[in-house]
């Protein structure tokens, strides 16, 4: 009898424990198929991201050159056309700017013009060169004439003078202020023609090129200064105070 039901007892310790690990077992198996759930949701989200974001960049891209395609290509060519245009312009100011520097620039009275040292530009660069960076927008006005054409004035106003005064001792025997007038006002012109010859490299100031040697010419001069300082002392009225002897060319 006490077998009995220590069998009994038994037999329900091992139905507790089979009881128990089924349990366990269980729980284990509901907590994997939980974790495994989680994991598949989560890599399900992932790949939903994953997804959304390759979707987003597909379509900015194909809007992007959507966008291109309307507009870039017409805004490309209108930026290949304007630095066309930007560069054309700068092409032109350089040379402007150097046809402006090939000439000599002007520093005082006496050098009232400069050589052209470039022989790269033309015509038409050198004229708006002159428009631009001169005071008139006549270049006949600026451009001096060739070589002959002042030696041959310088000639004919030396010829002139010669006439009113043949020698250079013959202007202090002058007592006319008429005469004396007239020798300053021929003289005064010869001056300024000689300033123009000057620049050119061909000129010559000897008798047999222009009529008249620099010595002559210097020795002339002297006379000029000596009325020009002179009128100042004059205790009477003279008509050589109205003239303007314009020193500045002569010194």
């Amino acid at each position: 009898m006490a077998d009995i039901k220590t069998k009994q007892k038994s037999d329900l310790k091992i139905k507790q424990i089979n009881k128990n690990k089924l349990f366990e077992d269980n729980l284990k198996g509901n907590l994997l198929s939980i974790k495994d759930k989680a994991n598949t949701e989560e890599n399900s989200k992932q790949e939903y991201e994953q997804q959304k974001l390759e979707n987003s960049i597909d379509y900015i891209t194909n809007k992007g050159i959507n966008a291109f395609n309307h507009y870039g290509k017409k805004s490309t060519k209108n930026i290949v056309q304007n630095t066309k245009d930007i560069k054309n312009k700068m092409a032109r100011i350089k040379n402007l700017k150097k046809a402006n520097k090939g000439i000599k620039g002007v520093e005082k009275t006496t050098k009232t013009q400069g050589n052209i040292v470039s022989f790269r530009t033309t015509k038409k660069a050198v004229d708006n060169a002159i428009r631009i960076f001169s005071d008139t927008s006549d270049p006949d006005e600026v451009l001096l004439k060739p070589y002959e054409y002042y030696k041959e004035k310088f000639i004919e106003v030396a010829k002139k003078l010669k006439k009113v005064v043949p020698t250079v001792e013959f202007v202090d025997t002058i007592q006319s202020e008429e005469e004396k007038k007239e020798f300053i006002v021929i003289f005064r012109e010869l001056t300024k023609i000689l300033i123009k010859l000057r620049i050119f490299r061909e000129f010559k100031f000897t008798e047999e090129e222009v009529f008249i040697s620099h010595q002559e010419y210097l020795d002339y001069k002297s006379k000029y200064l000596d009325l020009a300082t002179g009128k100042e002392v004059q205790n009477k009225v003279s008509i050589l105070n109205d003239i303007d002897f314009e020193l500045e060319y002569i010194k």
